[in-house]
């Protein structure tokens, strides 16, 4: 079985403060790699996204994603919907 890939997708403003979140976690388990500093995290807003090029999937085989390979993806979003109520 082939080593797990790690990638990290998220808003570009949240990423530095996870990283920053993984690497206290890390120092304190003795370990100092984190997906950030391995150069495998994508900034980017997935509701502005596009699939056309250079879209998030030929950003993240960039980052060593091989679309080959079974491969999970979460996303951890919130979409906030505004509800307008007429009388």
């Amino acid at each position: 079985m082939p080593p797990l890939l790690a990638l990290q997708v998220d808003l570009p403003s949240v990423l530095p403060v996870k990283e920053a979140m993984a690497t206290t976690f890390l120092k304190a388990e003795g370990g100092s790699r984190s997906v950030g500093a391995e150069g495998r995290a994508l900034g980017v807003d997935l509701n502005r996204a596009t699939m056309a090029p250079p879209g998030v999937f030929a950003q993240l085989s960039g980052l060593g994603l091989d679309r080959s390979l079974p491969t999970l993806v979460v996303s951890e979003a919130t979409r906030h919907t505004h509800t307008c109520m007429h009388a």
